[in-house]
């Protein structure tokens, strides 16, 4: 975030429910991968940045989504009641999703199956710990 836009995320945007279903599939979906790739450490290094590379890029998509729709600017509110923008952000957000979760998918008749696995259970274990993250950041700010 830049200097001008130093906006504070106080309190945790979801449930708590929320928050202990991602920490549950997060914490099965290492363990998963650990056992799996535990004998693997080539794998296992590739699981580890994939995941700490989802982790960090979507808690930065959450916590720049949260800010925005916390406190909207008043010239931007105006813009948004011109344009319908929102339906447009919604579906460009269904289409990443769709496409995280088939990419591995389509992925499989080109790639070795040791791949896709670590790409399946990589974006799972990166999203889930995005939200332990950004339950943390939120317990921080206060």
């Amino acid at each position: 975030m830049t200097n001008q836009n130093k906006r504070k995320l106080r309190a945790y945007p979801s449930s708590t429910l929320r928050l202990y279903l991602s920490v549950f599939s997060g914490v099965l979906s290492v363990i998963f991968a650990l056992a799996l790739l535990g004998n693997l450490p080539l794998l296992l290094a590739y699981y580890i940045i994939l995941t700490s590379f989802l982790t960090v890029a979507i808690f930065w998509i959450k916590l720049r989504s949260y800010l925005r729709r916390r406190e909207p600017d008043k010239a931007q509110t105006q813009i948004n009641e011109q344009q319908p923008v929102r339906w447009r952000l919604v579906f460009l957000f269904f289409l990443l999703i769709v496409a995280m979760i088939m990419s591995p998918l389509l992925l499989a008749k080109v790639l070795p199956p040791e791949i896709w696995f670590i790409l399946i259970v990589g974006i799972a274990s990166g999203t889930s710990l995005s939200e332990i993250v950004l339950y943390i950041y939120c317990r921080r700010q206060k």
